[in-house]
């Protein structure tokens, strides 16, 4: 970059003003990460049909209307693998477990198992409908007649019962969720899961689904995983960090940064009230690596003001002026490609595009804020460096950034 610079430049003046009230700064930007963790409390996650489509869609109208008529679509199906469903103690527990179910579980309508289903069979002169199975038979032979008639039943097949036996189901049925269908949704996994965990019905092996259990699922996974992975991408992000900048300063300042972006981007949206979902897991990773480029920008601009001789602030006040239109522009860039996602008509992918476009800009400013004030702590040396040693620096980016330009400059010339 060139030496000289406009000291009226907007970024050099946000730079001295930085210098003089970093204090100031430092202690609002821990307020306002205080608030913002504050207000991450009321994010809550909807992975719910209609969080996938925008407001308005015909699809969601339809959809809203099926309800309206028949009430809530949504149920839990939980499989067994029994062995033999119609030995008499099998029929006994999973009898016990459909009716605890039924008492438990909010929201529950109805349950549907063979112990408790209807059969219609036809007679002379009509039809005659009755339980499958009145009483819980004890008997062999009358087991093997309830045996033979739900096997036959082309309803209860691959339903409530496998064509060999072996596998049966139970079929919970949900009542409409009054008020917020997220919370109401989240109420039921628990229930469940707690009832199955009983003693009594380990025998059974069940296996569960349904979009009660699959969102809550979702959300423990998102929850579990969103950390770790933010973890790993932070400590691989301070090992490169450190071996190209070769300073703890240079290594804490830019994760602080990306940390502080990811806390205020997530309080924002508590903020504002917007749900997640499960594309939330993407965001933290996403402003890792997007948001530490300003940083590293500032700091690598800073790092090459000292080596040509000036001191801490000059060299504060000189990067800002230098780097501050280039990083406020690719930020920009950033920001509108990341709002280009409000074109699509899948809701999950628009809001995570607003909330990238927000991240962005978020670690910018911080960048902005947090950097130079990180820096302007220390010795304001000047480090004596000679032009010549300077201009002759050869490290392993100099050569590999020298080389990509010599290919660059040959394929231009054999392209002629």
């Amino acid at each position: 970059m060139e030496n000289n610079y406009n000291s009226d430049n907007i970024f050099a003046k946000l730079a001295g003003f930085v210098l003089a009230w970093r204090w100031p700064l430092l202690v609002a930007v821990m307020l306002l990460t205080a608030l913002f963790l504050y207000e991450m409390r009321g994010l809550r996650m909807d992975n719910s049909n209609e969080a996938f489509f925008v407001e308005g869609d015909q699809t969601l109208a339809a959809y809203s209307r099926f309800h309206d008529t028949f009430g809530n679509d949504e149920f839990v199906y939980i499989l067994f693998e029994t062995g033999d469903f119609f030995e008499p103690q099998t029929v006994q527990r999973i009898a016990e477990l459909a009716t605890e179910l039924e008492e438990s579980v909010p929201y529950a309508n109805a349950v549907k198992s063979l112990c408790n289903v209807e059969y219609i069979e036809g007679i002379e002169g009509g039809i005659e409908i009755y339980d499958l199975m009145e009483d819980l038979p004890g008997d062999p032979h009358q087991m093997e007649i309830i045996r033979k008639k739900a096997l036959a039943e082309p309803l209860y097949l691959n339903n409530l019962i496998s064509p060999d036996g072996k596998t049966a189901a139970i079929l919970l049925e949900l009542d409409p969720y009054p008020g917020d269908k997220v919370d109401a949704r989240r109420t039921i996994a628990p229930v469940v899961r707690e009832i199955l965990a009983k003693p009594q019905y380990a025998s059974l092996a069940p296996h569960t689904v349904g979009t009660p259990i699959i969102n809550y699922d979702i959300q423990a996974v998102t929850t579990k995983e969103t950390p770790l992975f933010m973890l790993i991408c932070i400590l691989l992000e301070m090992l490169i960090l450190y071996w190209t900048i070769r300073s703890v300063r240079g290594v804490i300042a830019p994760v602080i940064v990306v940390i502080l972006s990811v806390i205020w981007t997530l309080g924002m949206v508590g903020m504002l009230g917007w749900p997640l979902n499960m594309l939330v897991i993407i965001i933290p990773t996403l402003l890792i690596a997007v948001g530490i480029g300003d940083s590293m920008h500032i700091i690598a601009e800073f790092q090459n003001q000292q080596q040509r001789g000036l001191g801490r602030k000059e060299a504060i006040t000189k990067t800002l002026a230098l780097v501050g239109y280039p990083c406020l522009l690719t930020t920009l860039t950033t920001a509108v490609g990341f709002l280009s996602f409000l074109a699509t008509a899948i809701k999950p992918i628009r809001e995570m595009g607003a909330y990238a476009a927000i991240g962005v800009i978020t670690a910018l400013v911080l960048s902005l804020m947090v950097v130079p004030a990180f820096l302007s702590f220390g010795k304001c040396t000047r480090k004596a460096v000679s032009q010549k040693a300077f201009a002759h620096r050869n490290d392993l980016f100099d050569r590999i950034l020298g080389w990509i330009i010599n290919a660059g400059q040959k394929m231009d010339r054999y392209s002629r």
